[in-house]
């Protein structure tokens, strides 16, 4: 799994969290499937909110996004019971100066 920094169009600058699904290394690129949080991702309180995995098989193609390399945060191995980010992640992303909120 990864949380990547992403940048949402109209809102701004937040977190993408899911699990590889494919891998590019010449491109340094990867697919991954894209979780939805209880919270809005492009706020900070995102982090400690849950990720839910799409159910569906359309909802699970529509989850599916390019990411590069270098717009990942960390990988981990999954998330706890309660779908929540682990406690070692939650204090990685917040270490970085992510921008929430914030527009190119």
């Amino acid at each position: 799994m990864f949380v990547a920094v992403c940048n949402f169009d109209k809102v701004g600058t937040g977190i993408a969290v899911g699990q590889v699904k494919t891998v590019d290394t010449s491109g340094k690129t990867f697919v991954g499937m894209t979780y939805s949080s209880s919270k809005q991702v492009y706020e900070a309180e995102c982090v400690a909110g849950a990720w839910n995995r799409p159910t569906s098989l359309k909802k699970k193609k529509q989850a599916e996004d390019d990411f590069d390399a270098w717009a990942v945060v960390t990988y981990f191995d999954q998330l706890t019971k309660p779908n929540k980010l682990p406690s070692h992640v939650q204090r990685i992303v917040r270490s970085r100066n992510i921008p929430w909120g914030q527009t190119s």
